[in-house]
């Protein structure tokens, strides 16, 4: 503990002082063998069975050991690989891993295998994305995930409040209904999706439907990307769709396709259809700046400015060498600076 306290204190200068223990505790295992001469017992107590003791050492001692992280992501990669990480511990990682990351999608995988390792499968099945991606409870699983962003006062919380608030019942009549309710948003696309089985399931499980190691897209993407640029009318784009949805079919695990379906319903104003689609976009590439900036752009448009400001703010927005994305954040980042000197907020972009 001494050697990562003397060591990491620049990496953890920015957690809060209780993280800051916590995090000392948590990586010790990981501190460079060194010895220190001079450590002097000051204090040594027992609270309930555990003995503790306060340890001083000289500076001269520990001024030169070298923290074996070079930033907070790196050391979050190192533990979550190890074979008993804690509960507590794996928190913290995840409240320093970005919402949308490669690194944040990895911690959640092992935080489900904890709780199998620890037999407590019941938890791990309860997990916002598993009950998600079952899609048998639609409305409670949201209602999870708001309240668990909530908690964490991120602000996708905002799009999860809006899409509850529009909770509506399918009229009887409507028989390919998968679920007692469902945004009003959606209804015009409803009968569009009963014969596409994948397109409806993403929607099912508000875009947490497919899960595994992203796959080319399939020949009718190329065709619907050619069709898209040409689009002028409603009525192209919603061709557009339909021919995606038909990519959908022959291959689900393509990011890119979900990207496009989600762009499409931009275009056509139909921001709340299009966040499933981009969602499972980026359950299949957690940092995909494309997918990112269409969510943003979204949100923008519902007025959920401090949800759009959190998908802006993503470090593969922020860094995308693409054009495309890099203007958009642009644009963005100076009408929302631009307003928050009008109003006297900024959203944090």
């Amino acid at each position: 503990m001494i050697r990562v306290v003397s060591s990491c204190k620049d990496l953890i200068a920015g957690l809060e002082s209780g993280e800051q223990l916590q995090f000392i505790q948590i990586f010790a295992p990981f501190a460079a063998d060194a010895h220190i001469k001079g450590i002097t017992v000051i204090r040594q107590w027992e609270k309930k069975r555990i003995h503790y003791t306060t340890l001083a050492a000289p500076l001269a001692e520990v001024n030169n050991i070298k923290c074996k992280f070079s930033d907070l992501s790196s050391a979050i990669s190192s533990y979550i690989e190890i074979d008993n990480p804690s509960i507590s511990g794996l928190a913290l990682c995840l409240r320093h891993a970005s919402g949308h990351s490669s690194l944040n999608h990895k911690i959640k995988k092992r935080i489900t295998k904890w709780f199998k390792d620890n037999d407590q499968k019941e938890f791990a099945l309860c997990t916002t994305e598993n009950g998600l991606q079952d899609g048998g409870c639609f409305k409670k699983a949201l209602e999870r995930k708001a309240a668990y962003l909530k908690a964490l006062s991120c602000p996708e919380a905002e799009v999860y409040q809006l899409i509850l608030s529009q909770y509506t019942s399918p009229p009887d009549t409507e028989y390919y209904a998968w679920s007692e309710v469902w945004p009003l948003a959606w209804k015009s696309e409803m009968k569009r999706l009963k014969d596409n089985p994948v397109a409806n399931l993403i929607v099912a499980g508000f875009g947490h439907a497919v899960t595994g190691k992203p796959a080319p897209p399939a020949a009718e993407y190329i065709q619907a990307v050619n069709l898209f640029n040409q689009a002028k009318t409603d009525e192209e784009v919603g061709r557009v769709i339909d021919l995606l949805f038909l990519a959908c079919e022959k291959q689900p695990l393509s990011p890119e396709t979900y990207n496009l379906i989600g762009a499409c319903y931009r275009h056509l104003g139909k921001y709340e259809m299009a966040l499933p689609f981009l969602w499972q976009a980026l359950v299949l590439m957690p940092e995909y700046d494309f997918a990112l900036v269409n969510l943003g752009l979204c949100c923008k448009k519902l007025g959920l400015m401090q949800a759009a400001g959190y998908y802006f703010g993503q470090e593969a927005v922020k860094n995308s060498g693409n054009g495309w994305v890099r203007e958009r954040w642009k644009k963005f980042n100076h009408e929302n600076t631009k307003k928050g000197k009008d109003k006297g907020n900024n959203y944090g972009v």
